[in-house]
């Protein structure tokens, strides 16, 4: 890829926030609907050991959640993705996998069926609790 050496200052405190990750585990979004495992093995394990790849689809979005072994490897694959062409087919978009730990969890429309399914487990535990 050319000219793709040349952002090494970008991030460094320059107004965007730093990354606060909770897990080794990153979302990508805006992927190819027909992406493969491997064809995401193959992009992420350059930045580290993986332990699992989750690819989901939305009517409006292919995506994909990424783990890592280190949060290290997690926070360099996020700054090496988003907003690159990685996957040959338009920009994607790289961020923490962890968004749900901070703020009230509302608007998070895209990533839905995964927050739901966590919600209705947090639900039927509550109630058994009491």
């Amino acid at each position: 890829a050319m000219g793709g050496r040349d952002d090494g200052g970008r991030g460094k405190g320059k107004g965007g926030q730093p990354l606060e990750l909770v897990k080794p585990c990153i979302w990508l979004g805006g992927l190819p609907k027909d992406i493969k495992h491997d064809e995401v093995e193959g992009v992420c394990s350059r930045y580290g050991a993986i332990d699992d790849i989750n690819i989901k689809h939305s009517e409006r979005d292919t995506f994909v959640f990424v783990t890592f072994k280190r949060l290290e490897y997690a926070e360099v694959a996020i700054k090496a993705l988003d907003q690159s062409r990685s996957f040959g087919a338009g920009i994607i978009k790289a961020a923490p996998a962890t968004r749900r730990d901070s703020g009230s969890g509302k608007g998070d429309k895209s990533w839905g069926d995964k927050w739901d399914e966590d919600r209705r487990r947090d639900d039927s535990g509550r109630h058994r609790s009491r």
